[in-house]
């Protein structure tokens, strides 16, 4: 026998029903294990060989397990999420462990499974990895859905390990040392208990004659093929399943010449070898193909190998006539009418899918002769490359096509030399014979007290005219396959989805935190889009990614015809003073998505776009022919705020077009996601990848407070110019004069538990966490030096949401020797304390900036806070005179307020009890001023410095 019998006991399946549609929208029942039908599962079937690289089809299914089955469930859409769910079928999950070949020195190149690919690429030792196509089998929609999993692999070494999946369902454990084996560890499996028959591409390479040192690249002549001596020689000597020979009886040295010569010809071998053979009949199939002699030489003790080449000179052959033939037993020559002029040669196409196709060789002079076609049929199944097929059908035909003779002799001992593939020159006068070369086919030394030696030789096919050829082309033509294409990032809409979104779609409303997600059609094959994630602690995410939701349409968009502004005039919601034009994005159509004034829209989420960061909702989208308009909206919808864009930015419509949720439990340690959108088309999808990652940073919107909206300032609905930090308000500051001016905050806070996104309070009875706390920070020049005044708080939004920011705490936080900026932003950020988790959380903050105005632009002297009994920073008074100080409330009784000029010692500038007093500067300035007071007021005082001519300045006395 060729090799040894591995014996698997594995039962064969029926399977006894297939998953159909249930009447009366009746959930689909899913099948159990003893339902399932598996492609090949035979017991006492030999383990395959290989050589070089081949499919592997049909192998056998050795074990099987660990079957369970998840339902399939198909959602009604009614806006932008499902509205009803409805069990269609079940997807499977199995244990499978497939034996591939004898080992060792496997290697896997790729899985096919429904004849198309599940995965490619290279492993040589034992390893796992994922395989992950989602529509290999049709997918879910148009067919019976896909294959996603652990794979192991195991190349049959002598000492491979047990692999740790099949360690936990079988018993005993075996490592199946010397088999190559592969195990789907309980992956899904598809959607029908038929699993369709797998696919395996591997290869092995022998070198027992170790020609990747003697001639490197001769172990593996071509693409996928193995060289053929070292084949032969693995067939003479392996001790488990060939002839054992030891390798001190073959000539290693011959071996390797015939190894490179084959490999200088492009000449390669690789099989399959799926059924018992004698090793002979395998030997002699591999020196059919290389044409040769495999002989034993006596005198050496050792196998040889003479390949029957070209390349010799006939004037140095040995000659041989009727003075050392001592017996002519036999000379024949075919006719012409023997002879064959077409030879058609069948062989595997490693190129073309290891389809079985065919070279072709003719003799049109042979054709003439005899006045038609006499075809021959020959079969190489060791040859892979179309060139050597080619060289191959021409050795044939020119073997067949030309009348050779054959003689058998009987010669004296000056014959001793010769060897099974030897030459030698006949000549005999009696039948016109004169240097004909012949080669020799067997030989029979004799007997030592004979001295006869018995020939049978062939002429020689090199002696004859030589025909030439070339190469065979390929047709040409390339499968059609309209296959799905990539998405890119740029066509790729994803977002953390916030509460308001979430409770909307029924299939888990309180899941969190969710991921929304869509993407514009990347054209080809594209039917739908395939989500997998994978989730962490830390960007960048790794490990598999698991399979998540379908998305079942495509995202469209379209682009700004004109800036749009972050704010309207007034504060109407919905507002009706703002329009949006924009232009189609090719190749996007919005036609289809006209509406008019349908205000429900907007609530059940299908009448939505988004903008960069801002999502808004609109009533009326209307074609006016060279463009679209929007009007009527409901800006900064659920956790994001209103903001400015620009022309050329993107308007993603996505409600009414294609997206979907993630439906993946995320651990609360995970901050971190991974999601990929792959592309599918009617049969399979893009692979891992050619698919962007993108990656999202959640925050959980779901937990946070609602962002407020609608920035109020001194009165005016989001000013962003000339805002005066000069208007007194003195009842509400409970301050007089100059100290009473301020910035009058307000903002439109929001209920956490609105679930309708038009409006911003519940209507039921206020819930304590509802209504957020709000923090105000206002940051003076926060494009340059920024100067940021302490969070102003707002407990109770609900009794108000006015806050006054003090000019004295801008001119505090500014500092001394700065002047007033003239540009500042608002920021008003809410916090609430969830029930469900206890902690204090801060929402998305609203930020606003605009431009301020003030009489403390005119100053030139600044002195910002100056606190009690601390010596200020040198101050620069540039004029010579009186300076007038003034403040609004008298110093204490026992405070004053004094300077220091030019180091020349504290003067008082304010006495005790008074409001006003003067500094007088003589000498020639500039003037290095130092300011100090006694006793702090009660609350924070503006004063005001008034030079002798031009130069003006202020400053606060610090309570």
């Amino acid at each position: 026998m060729i090799f040894w019998m591995l014996l698997f006991w594995v039962g064969a399946f029926l399977l006894t029903e297939i998953l159909r549609p249930k009447p009366n929208m009746e959930d689909a029942r899913p099948a159990g294990q003893g339902d399932f039908q598996f492609p090949t599962a035979t017991e006492g079937r030999a383990v395959p060989l290989i050589w070089g690289k081949v499919k592997i089809k049909g192998s056998n299914v050795i074990w099987y397990g660990n079957v369970r089955s998840v339902a399939i469930t198909e959602d009604v859409k009614t806006g932008l999420f499902s509205s009803d769910t409805v069990t269609t079928g079940h997807k499977y999950y199995v244990g499978l462990q497939f034996a591939l070949c004898l080992g060792p020195g496997v290697v896997l190149k790729a899985i096919r499974v429904n004849e198309k690919s599940l995965w490619s690429g290279t492993r040589a030792a034992e390893s796992t990895f994922n395989v992950s196509r989602l529509s290999i089998l049709g997918g879910n929609e148009f067919g019976s859905g896909g294959i996603s999993g652990t794979v192991g692999f195991y190349p049959g070494a002598i000492d491979q390990s047990i692999n740790a999946y099949l360690a936990g369902k079988q018993s005993p454990n075996v490592a199946y040392r010397g088999t190559s084996y592969v195990v789907f560890q309980g992956g899904y499996i598809g959607n029908s208990p038929n699993i369709v028959p797998w696919e395996f591409e591997a290869e092995r390479y022998p070198d027992g004659l170790n020609m990747a040192a003697a001639d490197p690249g001769a172990e593996n002549p071509t693409n996928g093929t193995a060289n053929p001596m070292n084949v032969i020689y693995e067939i003479m000597t392996d001790d488990i399943w060939g002839l054992g020979i030891p390798s001190s009886e073959i000539d290693v040295v011959n071996f390797q010449d015939a190894a490179s010569a084959l490999y200088a010809e492009g000449n390669g071998f690789a099989m399959l070898m799926d059924r018992e053979k004698q090793a002979s009949d395998m030997i002699n199939e591999v020196v059919r193909q290389v044409d040769g002699t495999l002989w034993f030489d006596r005198g050496a003790g050792q196998w040889k190998m003479t390949l029957i080449r070209d390349g010799y000179d006939p004037g140095t052959l040995p000659e041989f006539d009727e003075s050392n033939i001592l017996e002519l037993s036999e000379y024949t020559r075919q006719t012409w009418e023997e002879t064959t002029n077409e030879v058609r040669l069948s062989y595997i196409d490693i190129d073309d899918n290891y389809k079985e196709t065919y070279a072709f060789a003719q003799d049109m002079g042979n054709h003439l002769i005899q006045g038609g076609s006499v075809a021959s049929e020959v079969r190489y199944p060791g040859v892979r490359d179309k060139a050597l097929a080619n060289s191959l059908a021409w050795r044939e035909l020119r073997v067949l096509t030309y009348p050779l003779s054959k003689i058998t002799v009987k010669m004296n001992r000056d014959g001793f030399a010769l060897r099974p593939g030897s030459l030698f020159k006949y000549s005999n006068t009696r039948l016109g014979i004169d240097g004909v070369v012949y080669r020799v086919g067997r030989f029979a030394p004799g007997t030592l007290l004979s001295g006869e030696i018995n020939v049978f030789a062939v002429e020689d096919i090199f002696s004859t005219g030589v025909g030439t050829f070339g190469d065979p082309v390929g047709s040409g033509w390339v499968e059609p396959n309209d296959a799905a294409v990539p998405v890119v990032s740029a066509d790729t809409v994803v977002f953390e989805a916030g509460r308001q979104m979430v409770v909307q779609d029924p299939f888990a409303p309180t899941l969190e935190p969710r991921v929304w997600m869509g993407a514009r059609n990347p054209g080809g094959g594209t039917v739908r889009f395939q989500s997998y994630l994978r989730t962490g602690p830390s960007h960048p995410t790794s490990g598999a990614f698991t399979e998540d939701a379908e998305v079942r349409a495509f995202l469209r968009g379209a682009n700004l015809t004109a800036d749009v502004e972050a704010y309207a005039a007034v504060s109407l919601r919905p507002t009706n003073v703002l329009t949006i034009d924009m232009e189609i994005a090719d190749p996007d159509d919005i036609s289809d998505l006209l509406v008019a004034g349908n205000n429900g829209d907007v609530a059940s989420l299908v009448n939505i776009v988004k903008i960069n960061d801002e999502i808004l909702g609109f009533l009326n989208l209307t074609d006016f022919g060279t463009f679209y308009r929007m009007s009527v909206f409901y800006r900064g919808l659920f956790n994001t705020n209103q903001a400015a864009h620009s022309i050329g930015d993107t308007v993603w419509f996505l409600g009414q077009t294609g997206g979907s949720l993630t439906r993946i439990s995320m651990a609360d340690s995970h901050d971190e996601m991974g999601l990929q959108l792959r592309s599918v088309d009617l049969l399979e999808e893009v692979v891992e990848g050619l698919t962007p990652v993108e990656d999202v940073s959640l925050v959980r919107l779901w937990r946070q407070p609602l962002p407020v909206r609608d920035p109020v300032i001194n009165s005016t609905y989001a000013d962003t110019t000339n805002v005066s930090l000069d208007v007194q308000y003195t009842t509400p500051t409970g301050r007089l004069g100059e100290d009473a001016s301020a910035l009058l905050l307000e903002c439109t806070v929001r209920d956490w538990r609105v679930d309708d996104v038009r409006t911003d309070h519940v209507l039921t009875a206020q819930y304590e966490d509802d209504a957020p706390e709000l923090d105000y920070v206002l940051t003076l020049d926060p494009a340059g030096t920024p100067a940021v005044l302490a969070a102003l708080v707002i407990t109770d939004p609900w009794v108000d949401t006015q806050v006054w920011a003090l000019r004295n705490d801008m001119i505090i936080a500014v500092g001394i020797n700065t002047p007033m900026p003239t540009t500042a932003s608002l920021s008003i950020s809410p916090r609430h304390t969830p029930p469900e988790i206890g902690t204090e959380i801060t929402g998305v903050a609203l930020v606003h900036e605009f431009a301020i105005t003030s009489e403390l632009h005119d100053d030139d002297l600044h002195v910002g806070g100056l606190a009690a009994n601390t010596a200020s920073a040198a101050i620069s008074f540039t004029e010579t005179g009186a300076y007038a100080f003034d403040i609004n409330t008298a110093l204490p009784s026992s405070g004053i307020l004094e300077a220091d000029v030019d180091g020349g010692g504290y003067v008082t500038v304010i006495a005790a009890g008074n409001t006003t007093g003067t500094l007088t500067t003589s000498g020639g300035g500039p003037y290095s001023v130092v300011l100090r007071f006694t006793v702090a007021p009660t609350d924070d005082q503006y004063f005001r410095i008034t030079g002798p001519t031009a130069e003006d300045g202020n400053g606060v006395l610090l309570a």
